[in-house]
């Protein structure tokens, strides 16, 4: 029996091959996810990204949607961690007045490989509780294995994951209670390891990003895309051609 959450065509016939399947029984339902709109936007540059994300954060505090900002580095994971703490000053924890003794939980934390064993598990249970306070975890793919969250409202791509594969299995953290939930890529100039079916993903302009994204999975219906509606909870680029009174107003007038 071989299992995985995100299976192409391509995986499927390497899978058989590797494991001497001949014919097997294939059971498995698409990995698309409709609740989730998928967008992208050019790269900012960090401090223009952290100003932005920071504005909105002490805003908002404890009420801004749960969101993962996947990196694709240690070393961007840390500047955009310091970067934040830096122009949030005090906003960057949330204080609690409850049970006796101050305790002070952040509002952003960071989730790689290389932290520590016990911070990962302490940032892991906080953000998964339905009462955290913890808004944004800033991580890199080690925060997407096995994580069960299921009101995250956010999935941010600080650069250009390197597979199709890996941006699906990523961006599937959001929205798993059902509800409206979105997938941003900021795509820049990506390094020679990105394949190039993500590099027409994030360059492009035109076409469904959510059939570019499923196409070559097994059981993905090209024609439930169509099913969505209004087109604008689809992707940014659907978005451009909806009726609806928001994107007519927003796009077409």
């Amino acid at each position: 029996m071989a299992l995985t959450a995100t299976a192409t065509l391509d995986t499927l016939k390497v899978v058989k091959e590797r494991l001497s399947l001949h014919d097997p029984a294939v059971i498995g339902l698409s990995p698309n996810v409709p609740n989730i709109l998928y967008s992208t936007a050019k790269l900012p540059k960090l401090e223009d990204f952290c100003r932005r994300l920071s504005t909105v954060l002490m805003r908002h505090r404890v009420s801004y949607p749960k969101t993962i900002i996947f990196c694709r580095s240690y070393s961007d994971c840390g500047d955009i961690y310091r970067t934040l703490e830096i122009m949030m000053g005090s906003s960057f924890t949330e204080p609690i007045g409850y049970p006796k003794g101050l305790h002070r939980f952040r509002l952003v934390d960071m989730f790689t490989r290389a932290s520590k064993r016990k911070m990962k598990q302490k940032v892991l249970e906080s953000f998964v509780s339905m009462t955290s306070r913890l808004r944004v975890v800033i991580a890199t793919t080690a925060f997407s294995l096995g994580i069960d969250c299921p009101n995250i409202r956010k999935v941010i791509h600080y650069g250009t994951p390197g597979t199709i594969e890996e941006y699906v299995q990523e961006t599937g953290r959001a929205g798993r209670d059902g509800e409206p939930a979105k997938a941003c890529l900021f795509y820049g100039n990506p390094p020679k390891d990105v394949t190039p079916e993500m590099r027409s993903y994030g360059t492009n302009a035109s076409q469904c990003r959510r059939n570019l994204l499923f196409k070559r999975f097994l059981f993905y219906n090209v024609d439930t895309v169509g099913e969505i509606s209004p087109k604008c909870q689809c992707c940014d680029n659907c978005a451009k051609n909806c009726d609806c009174i928001d994107c007519v107003h927003r796009y077409q007038s």
